[in-house]
């Protein structure tokens, strides 16, 4: 009865896929134990931004608005950092130009500011 799902290709692309998605988890982490080590909180917040820009759809101006709200204490417990830290960052980037708000969703105008923000590791 179950014979057709331990055939042999089967196995083959289960395990493959299997040890893929572990490669990938195991990417993902390096990246965010990176981020956290060598990224100050406006750093971190900004990698975190530029994240949820990449799940947003531009509009017709070319603005990115993201596709939610987001609660500040929801980027601090993100990030690890405390929410009056967010806050402060958030402000910071308003004051700047970098993001602005629409019925409390932010709107990213300068990603490429954001991107300055953080401390990329580049490996050889």
């Amino acid at each position: 009865m179950y014979s057709k799902f331990f055939d042999c290709d089967r196995q083959e692309i289960m395990r493959d896929y299997f040890l893929n998605t572990l490669s990938n988890l195991g990417q993902i982490e390096k990246y965010n134990i990176t981020n956290a080590i060598f990224n100050d909180a406006r750093g971190q917040l900004a990698d975190a931004l530029l994240r949820l820009l990449y799940t947003a759809e531009p509009d017709s101006e070319g603005l990115v608005t993201l596709n939610r709200v987001y609660t500040h204490e929801e980027l601090a417990n993100n990030i690890g950092c405390s929410r009056i830290t967010i806050t402060r960052c958030l402000n910071e980037f308003l004051k700047d130009g970098v993001i602005c708000y629409d019925a409390k969703k932010i709107i990213i105008n300068k990603p490429e500011v954001l991107k300055t923000h953080i401390d990329l590791v580049v490996e050889e």
